[in-house]
């Protein structure tokens, strides 16, 4: 056996392995037992739980009980209000609106329709990673352009030429 000295002893990688998460034997399900705007039940060790499921879990908004989310996209079943849009945004609208969930719902519907002609006509939004770049070495405070689709949240306020979104169009 040749043995080199710059060879080190190889080690099995199941010795880095972590420690298996415990079954806490928590019988609750989602959508069921528990949705996720509500407290998630603990175990008998007040531990909270792990539950691998074979596919994605749909959750609502207690807001806005017509729309189901899924692997980072928002749907509004709402009739009439029919859209889809990520969830960041979703979630950023909420905490902006200033008027009550259907008139988001609404808003929403809308701006998602002109977000869907304006990229028709070949116009394409700023990431988001764009627009904080953009924010940071211009200390913007305001952004405008697009729709509420896109908006981003870490603007103190948003809007097109025409029609504010949030927040006073100065700054």
């Amino acid at each position: 056996m040749h043995n080199c000295s710059s060879e080190k002893d190889s080690r099995a990688r199941a010795e880095f392995d972590l420690e298996p998460i415990p079954d806490c034997n928590v019988k609750a399900n989602v959508g069921r037992d528990f949705l996720f705007h509500e407290a998630i039940p603990n175990s008998e060790n007040e531990y909270g739980y792990l539950r691998v499921t074979r596919t994605s879990m749909w959750w609502q908004q207690r807001e806005f009980p017509g729309v189901w989310t899924r692997e980072g996209l928002s749907f509004c079943m709402e009739k009439g209000n029919l859209w889809s849009n990520q969830q960041q945004h979703m979630e950023s609208s909420l905490t902006l609106w200033p008027g009550p969930p259907l008139d988001l719902l609404r808003a929403v519907y809308k701006e998602t329709q002109h977000q869907d002609r304006i990229e028709a006509c070949g116009y394409r939004s700023p990431t988001w990673r764009v627009l904080r770049e953009l924010k940071y070495l211009n200390e913007s405070k305001v952004v405008i352009g697009g729709s509420a689709a896109t908006a981003s949240s870490f603007f103190d306020s948003a809007g097109r030429p025409s029609q504010p979104l949030w927040g006073p169009q100065q700054g």
